[in-house]
């Protein structure tokens, strides 16, 4: 786990970066189920 610590940058935590890793996800799931050329709100 310290060799994973290496690649944060100075200042952001591990709860932190957990915490966009998360939100980064849902924003992407999000994207996905309205974008371009399918999901949610494509279907007939």
């Amino acid at each position: 786990m310290d060799g994973m610590l290496g690649f944060l940058p100075e200042g952001l935590t591990v709860l932190s970066a957990g915490i966009l890793i998360t939100a980064s996800f849902f924003t992407s799931a999000l994207t996905a189920s309205v974008g371009v050329g399918g999901g949610l709100l494509c279907s007939p």
